[in-house]
């Protein structure tokens, strides 16, 4: 009998029978739990005899299989991969039809709806809810974006509620250092993970701030940090650095538009990228590549939200000391996530 293969909205009908959900989970399998809810209510109908097994007895009404954390967790674990098959539940027939669902990467979620089963007529429609595949990050940018996403409690804003992503970087002569030991990479890589959850889909756009400003062309999210950096290293030096050159580069923008300064210090005209005087939409956050001392000694009055993300120790490389620092990850995209746009849009 036919198998159904559904990635994005795709959708397969079924006879109208008994329903058997079942889930294999790459990562931890005591960590997911299946359930079905009808109006967002628990489907008190819904058997189910284990964690990874579900059966739906009657399909009355427009049913949604979810899965959530299990064994009392908050979130799902990282990494939590899950593959999930609705079919027809029949002991005498091993080659029922089926639906088979895109593999579904929940790492720090607090749950997910998987696809809902309705009945037309003598069928049964199953339709997967899942979105297209993720982009394929780097680690770095994988971590960001499972603990961006655990943060916000979502896989992604809505379109209404997400940000057109600017990443604007210096390419002052001082950016040689951070270049060199990895950390203008990282932190680009860290940047694309947490843009992958708020920017919608929406492409990242990045720029030079050279004079004059270089914008540079699109690529797969997982090329950009690298992309970005042979990109620095092939337009050489510039002597200063002034933070209005984030706001000349960037056009007033008809959108909500989140405008990330990566730069290796705290420029001492922060205080131009405050106000609204580029309108309401666009805003602006410091990504400053420095130590902690610096950072104490370099600081000025301004409301412009600041993350700092440290070089690493002489001799390391940035992207593995992040990996290695127990809940670094977490705390710089904590800090890219603090921003005042970010909180009039998730309240």
């Amino acid at each position: 009998m036919p198998t159904y293969m559904l990635d994005g909205t795709g959708k397969a009908t079924l006879p109208r029978r008994p329903i058997t959900v079942m889930v294999n989970v790459e990562g931890d399998p005591t960590g997911v739990q299946l359930q079905a809810l009808r109006e967002d209510r628990p489907d008190p109908s819904a058997v189910i005899p284990q964690r990874s097994l579900m059966v739906l007895p009657h399909v009355e009404a427009r049913t949604v299989v979810r899965v959530v954390p299990g064994a009392g967790s908050q979130a799902f674990s990282t990494p939590t991969i899950v593959h999930v098959t609705l079919g027809v539940d029949s002991r005498n027939d091993p080659d029922a039809e089926r639906a088979v669902l895109t593999a579904v990467d929940v790492s720090g979620l607090t749950y997910w709806d998987l696809a809902s089963v309705e009945p037309a007529g003598d069928r049964l429609v199953v339709t997967s809810l899942k979105p297209l595949a993720d982009e394929r990050l780097g680690e770095l940018g994988t971590q960001a974006r499972v603990s961006a996403r655990r943060i916000l409690g979502a896989d992604k804003l809505r379109d209404d509620r997400a940000f057109t992503i600017v990443l604007a970087v210096d390419t002052s002569a001082s950016m040689t250092a951070v270049i060199g030991d990895g950390t203008v990479q990282a932190a680009l890589e860290l940047l694309t993970g947490v843009a992958e959850v708020i920017a919608g889909g929406k492409e990242i756009r990045v720029c030079l701030l050279a004079e004059p400003v270089q914008w540079l062309p699109a690529v797969a999210a997982a090329e950009l940090g690298g992309a970005t950096v042979r990109a620095l290293q092939a337009s050489g030096p510039v002597t200063g650095f002034r933070a209005v050159t984030a706001r000349t580069a960037t056009p007033v923008a008809q959108e909500a538009t989140l405008t990330y300064l990566v730069t290796d210090g705290v420029p001492a005209d922060l205080a131009a990228l405050e106000g609204a005087s580029d309108g309401a939409a666009n805003t602006y956050h410091l990504v400053s590549l420095i130590s902690v001392g610096a950072w104490e000694v370099q600081q000025v009055s301004s409301s412009v939200p600041a993350t700092r993300i440290p070089p690493p120790p002489p001799g390391a490389r940035a992207d593995e000391h992040l990996l290695r620092s127990p809940g670094a990850i977490d705390a710089v995209v904590a800090g890219l996530l603090a921003d005042g746009a970010l909180t009039v849009v998730l309240r």
